[in-house]
């Protein structure tokens, strides 16, 4: 599997004294196991080793950007907002520095906040993070691109747990018309955000457009 595999990238790349790709490799391994596979202490200690490795080399900044996005991540993802919030404040600081404010990875960072944020119920905080990362995305992207559609739903879903829920609709709509525009009819991620709508029109109690919109995304 995926995880065997990038083992095996690490100790090829220490048995070739390959320090970089070995960090590349650790920290590979530390999203799919602490994030996609939910075994939290195993990813935060994969990412310590790769931590580890980049400061025997002597630093490099861009990795070490994306290592502390990486450690936010896990911490957010294992409920530790406080943890999640200083890593990827560190992160998004590092990539305005190495890259500047309009940068994608900015806009990342931004977004990572903004979802750290609302989980820990800063809602005014974490609409400030998601329209900053609409800014960049719209820029650099225009206004039809996967990633905007995923920045609108962000800031929706930050409307609805508000109990805002016609600012969230307003929102869950501007993301199905750009979905609309770029993705299949059939694609999982158009019927994904057709259900955000779907919930938002029906805590509205609009629940005939609920009902239209939830058969569109089956």
């Amino acid at each position: 599997g995926a995880e065997q595999a990038y083992f095996a990238a690490v100790v090829a790349a220490q048995t070739g004294a390959d320090d970089v790709r070995a960090i590349d490799a650790w920290s590979d391994l530390a999203f799919i196991v602490g994030y996609e596979q939910q075994h939290h202490a195993d990813g935060r200690r994969y990412a310590q080793l790769a931590g580890a490795e980049l400061d025997r080399i002597g630093g490099d900044e861009r990795r070490a950007a994306d290592l502390a996005g990486l450690r936010g991540t896990l911490a957010w993802a294992d409920g530790d907002y406080a943890s999640a919030r200083r890593d990827h404040a560190a992160s998004l600081a590092a990539r305005e520095k190495l890259l500047g404010p309009d940068n994608l990875d900015v806009a990342t960072s931004l977004s990572n906040l903004a979802i750290v944020e609302k989980a820990d119920g800063h809602y005014e905080l974490a609409e400030s993070y998601a329209r900053r990362a609409i800014d960049i995305l719209a820029k650099q992207l225009g206004a039809t691109h996967p990633r905007l559609a995923g920045a609108y739903s962000n800031l929706g879903n930050i409307y609805s747990e508000q109990g805002d829920e016609q600012g969230a609709l307003t929102w869950h709509q501007r993301t199905v018309e750009v979905a609309e525009k770029v993705y299949d009819a059939d694609s999982p991620d158009l019927a994904f955000y057709l259900t955000n709508e779907g919930a938002s029109l029906s805590n509205l109690g609009r629940n005939d457009e609920a009902l239209a919109i939830y058969r569109r995304a089956l």
